[in-house]
């Protein structure tokens, strides 16, 4: 299956519900690393990049699953 190629206003938003997930979750520990509760605007490109590239793996997976129905 060839996968699509997206956007940068899609790979950002993508990015964005991959990094608000990862901040509520760090929020829950008792002794959150401060890198680990920046937000999206706060991030330098390369953990931009990092967290774009984890939300297309995702999407891929679920566009691959969805042709297993």
């Amino acid at each position: 299956m060839d996968r699509p190629k997206f956007g940068k206003k899609f790979r950002d938003n993508l990015g964005r519900m991959v990094r608000e997930v990862w901040v509520e979750e760090a929020a829950k520990d008792p002794n959150p690393k401060p890198h680990h509760l920046l937000s999206w605007d706060e991030l330098d490109e390369r953990n931009k990049e990092i967290d774009c590239l984890i939300g297309e793996r995702i999407m891929y997976f679920a566009i691959e699953m969805k042709g297993d129905e």
